[in-house]
């Protein structure tokens, strides 16, 4: 081996070495549990101090997040901080009769658009808050940043 080659050898291993530090370095964080850590979101939904109401007994069958007429979602801002224009990555609350509501499995951190909808005759029915509490017309807007207690008052929001 030439002397000069001698000279390369050294820097090319410290530069291999480097590389790949740097390389473990980025993919560590990744490799820790795979998930996101997510946050306990509860509190109460209410609209003039008192619980929606729910449908009559005997009323039309309904399943999922309109067993009970109430449809409570939690829609993400996109990435650049802008409110979102669709609802593909909605989480929807579980509203118990009482108003308390939880996210089953809570948010990640972030801020979010919240969505109301009641129908307490059935899902295809009319939405006796005519939609101002809609994915493009809801005011409420809630930040995520640890466990957390929101409490909603609709009627606060014209």
């Amino acid at each position: 081996m030439s002397p000069s080659a001698r000279e390369v050898v050294p820097v090319m291993r410290s530069l291999l070495v480097g590389a790949l530090g740097l390389g473990l370095f980025l993919i560590a964080p990744g490799c820790s549990s795979g998930k996101a850590k997510t946050f306990k979101v509860t509190g109460k939904l209410t609209n003039g101090g008192a619980p929606l109401p729910l449908p009559a007994a005997g009323g039309p069958p309904a399943a999922g997040a309109f067993a009970k007429g109430i449809q409570m979602g939690f829609v993400p801002f996109d990435e650049d901080g802008k409110r979102p224009r669709e609802a593909s990555r909605i989480t929807f609350a579980k509203v118990e009769d009482d108003g308390n509501y939880e996210v089953p499995g809570g948010l990640l951190a972030g801020k979010y658009v919240v969505t109301v909808k009641h129908t307490p005759r059935g899902p295809a029915t009319e939405d006796t808050l005519t939609d101002r509490f809609s994915l493009t017309r809801s005011p409420i807007e809630v930040e995520v940043s640890g466990n957390t207690s929101q409490d909603i008052e609709l009627s606060k929001y014209p």
